[in-house]
Formats: C-alpha cells, sequence, structure tokens
C-alpha cells in the first residue's frame, strides 16, 4: 500500500487537477447568469431572442464573437451586432482605433445597439463615452436627447428602410415585466427612456428612422466597404419587447441591409470570453497561477521525500481460508437458503422490500389503504388486484413456484420504483411581420 503522504499530496493534487479543469465551465456559467441583458440572457432583459430570431428568418448563419476585434478576420465581411457594448471595447489606444476603422473598411456592417444606461462609463474613469468614440473612429458626430415613452408605451415612427415598413415601436410597461421570476438588475427599475439623435447634417438617405416630428432614430452611413449604423435604443430589441411586430421587423430590416454577410454578435466586450479548453485557459491569470500551485506542489514533495524517506513495507500473500469477503459471506448465505428449501420463509423475505417502499410511500396507513393510494395514483401503473395478488397469503411449496412468485413481485416493485420526469423548455419567439 502506498504510503499516507503519498497518497494526500495525490488526492489534493487531483482535485486541484479537477478545479482547473472545470472552472473555465464554472467562470461561464457564473458570467452567463449574471450577465442579464447580454446576447446569451434570456431574462426579460436580455438579447437571446434577437440572435434567434435572426438564425430563424435570416439564411446566414448567427454565432458568437468571444474575442478581441482585434482577432476578427478581414477577409470574409460580417454583419456584427454590438448590442450594449462594454467597455472591453472601447480602448483607448490609436493600434485599436485604426483597427476598427478597418474592419468597417474591409466590408463589416457594424451594428451599434445602445442603451441610455451605457451611452456614459464611470465619469470617475479616464475614459470617453460611447459616442466620443465612434465619432473619433468613423467620424460620426452624433449627440443625443431624451425622447419620454408616452403612456401607451407605443411610437409612431416614419422609416426609410428598403425592407420592411415600421410603423411604431412599442415598449411592454413595467408592471407587466416585474410579474415574472427574473431578478431585475437596479438600472431596469424605471421605465426606459427613450433616445434619439438631435438633427445633424446628414443626407435623407442615411437616416431610415426617424419619430413623427422628424428626429433621427436610426442612422446608417456606408464607410470604405462596409456600413455603420447606430440605433441608441437597445431596450426595443429585448427578449420581453420582440413580442411587437414592428420591433422585431425593425431588428430584422437593419440585418436585411447587408442580407449576404453571417451575423456575429459581439460578447467579448462584456466579459463572455472563449476560454472554454483547459488550453485556452492556462494562458489566463487564473491558469497561470494553477501552473504555478502544481509546481510548488511538486517541489514540496521532493523536499519532504529527500528529508523524510518513504519506507518499503513487504506483505505476504494472504490465503483464502484467512480473508473473507463479502462475495464469499453472500454467496455461502445463498447457499444455505437453497439447501434449506425454505421456500415459504424465502417469499416473506422477497416481500419486505416492497412492503418497505409501500410505508415510505405512505407511512402510518395499514396496508390496504397503502395499496389503494398507489392503485389510485395516475403515475403508478399498477392496479388494486395487482397489489392484492402479491400479499394475499399463499404457500409456497416448489421452486418453480417460488421463482414464479419472485418474478411477480420483482415486476411490481419495478413499477412501483418507476417514474416520470418531464420538463417545460421555454424559447422566446417572435413574429415577424410586414415584409414588402
Amino acid at each position: 500500500m502506498p504510503p499516507k503522504r503519498l497518497l494526500i499530496f495525490l488526492a489534493v493534487f487531483a482535485f486541484i487537477v479537477g478545479w482547473t479543469i472545470f472552472s473555465p465551465i464554472m467562470d461561464r456559467m457564473m458570467l452567463e447568469s449574471k450577465n442579464l441583458t447580454g446576447s446569451l440572457s434570456t431574462s426579460p432583459y436580455g438579447y437571446k431572442a434577437l440572435s434567434e430570431l435572426l438564425e430563424r428568418v435570416q439564411e446566414q448563419p448567427v454565432s458568437l464573437w468571444e474575442h478581441s476585434v482585434m482577432n476578427l478576420p478581414l477577409g470574409q465581411p460580417h454583419t456584427i451586432w454590438f448590442i450594449e457594448p462594454g467597455p472591453g471595447l472601447f480602448i483607448e489606444s490609436e493600434a485599436y482605433a485604426n483597427r476598427m476603422r478597418t474592419v468597417a473598411e474591409q466590408g463589416h456592417h457594424l451594428v451599434f445597439v445602445l442603451n441610455r444606461r451605457t451611452m456614459k462609463f464611470n465619469p470617475l474613469k479616464p475614459t470617453q463615452p460611447v459616442l466620443g468614440h465612434l465619432k473619433d473612429w468613423y467620424g460620426l458626430d452624433l449627440a443625443t436627447e431624451n425622447t419620454d415613452l408616452p403612456d401607451l408605451k407605443t411610437v409612431s415612427v416614419k422609416d426609410a428602410l428598403p425592407s420592411r415598413d415600421i410603423a411604431e415601436l412599442g415598449f411592454l410597461p413595467t408592471e407587466m415585466r416585474q410579474q415574472g421570476k427574473v431578478r431585475q438588475p437596479t438600472h431596469y427599475f424605471n421605465d426606459p427612456v427613450m433616445l434619439n439623435f438631435k438633427p445633424m447634417e446628414l443626407p435623407s438617405e442615411q437616416v431610415l428612422l426617424r419619430t413623427e416630428n422628424g428626429s433621427p432614430l436610426l442612422v446608417h452611413i456606408p464607410y470604405g466597404k462596409g456600413r455603420i449604423t447606430v440605433f441608441p435604443n437597445s431596450f426595443f430589441f429585448q427578449n420581453a419587447q420582440l413580442t411587437h411586430d414592428d420591433n422585431a421587423a425593425l431588428a430584422v430590416a437593419i440585418q436585411e441591409l447587408t442580407p449576404d454577410q453571417p451575423i456575429l454578435f459581439e460578447v467579448y466586450s462584456t466579459g463572455i470570453r472563449n476560454n472554454k479548453d483547459i488550453l485556452t485557459y492556462l494562458a489566463t491569470g487564473k491558469g497561470f497561477a494553477f501552473m504555478l500551485t502544481c509546481g510548488l506542489m511538486l517541489l514540496a514533495l521532493c523536499i519532504w521525500i529527500a528529508r523524510r524517506p518513504m519506507k518499503v513495507q513487504y506483505t505476504g500473500k494472504a490465503s483464502d481460508e484467512r480473508h473473507f469477503t463479502q462475495a464469499h459471506f453472500i454467496n455461502a448465505l445463498s447457499r444455505h437458503y437453497v439447501m434449506s428449501k425454505d421456500w415459504q420463509g424465502l417469499s416473506r423475505k422477497m416481500l419486505k422490500p416492497l412492503q418497505a417502499r409501500l410505508d415510505q410511500l405512505y407511512p402510518g396507513r395499514t396496508l390496504q389503504e397503502q395499496m389503494k393510494a398507489v392503485a389510485e395514483n395516475p403515475y403508478y401503473p399498477l392496479s388494486l388486484e395487482a397489489l392484492q395478488a402479491v400479499f394475499e397469503p399463499r404457500t409456497i411449496s416448489s421452486e418453480a413456484a417460488f421463482i414464479e412468485y419472485s418474478k411477480h413481485v420483482l415486476a411490481v416493485k419495478g413499477k412501483l420504483d418507476a417514474h416520470d420526469s418531464h420538463r417545460t423548455v421555454s424559447r422566446y419567439g417572435a413574429g415577424v411581420t410586414n415584409r414588402r
């Protein structure tokens, strides 16, 4: 038997290795559960339904982009949705700014779907607002102003979209949304405030959506071989809001501006990273800490063995006469029962587990009440007659009769132990109408 210290070391080492292997999966699950407003979230405030909507109505593939924009391949243009992008997208670097320009110039369609909550970052941090970055990157001189949502929560709009007719955008009242069991983020306790762009000197063909009074809502400009689209009211595309036909139609209309391009949803800036495998994970800070821990543990084991060498123990081979196992005991007991031919006693022993199961299901009741309760329960495919046939007194005097009775008892207990489980899968869907 290996020394105790070696077993302890191997147990601790196996725990650390196992923890590290599963850490990428656990980290991702934690990020997805906390990120209630991301492209992976199925909460009323998330945008999972938007990706599923585009996947359903578009022929192009829809996938997540879990890497930096610096790693985005330029050969195949994509339509990239930046849904409420996080600070990880807006990096203060001239090389990064040039990369963002190159991505658009090479034919990508960049769709920035913003929210008033994330239009400005923490003022204590030396970083400029989102619109400031768009101005530096693409020369878009945009400014927004508030527009209160009416009591009916619908906004009449005028569109110039080539593939859809958008008449009004809808928002479900907060009271209806709070009835759900999903934990609400503090920034959504109040109804969102709609934003529109201030009047700008843009060609009319670059403003694809306006309010009734003519204020721009959706800006779409060409940039090199690509395009830039900015919409500052992402809450219209949330899971709970896509049931409104024109909300869904607007999202599809934006995608149909470049219908031949595959679709990406950028999630890297919000913290969702592609660290799902152990090799990628080892390249992170946590992975380096794991490798350092393993090295220190191996060094400690080597020092321990050098200072206190392991003793070798020699043991003789144990004979079967002096060491009996549980298997020997069970075989001896079964042979005893068969040789005794006490079929009546054996049948009573066969019945004890079934009786224990009934006592577990319906404690404190008589046997007759227990059998009746099982027969009346729709989840158990057993009749009262079948149960009574098992428990009624009988004389078993032969091995054949005992075998037949045993099969009947085991069949009844198997049906009693069987249970069905079902689950309900809820998917968000949205009808998209108004196709020209």
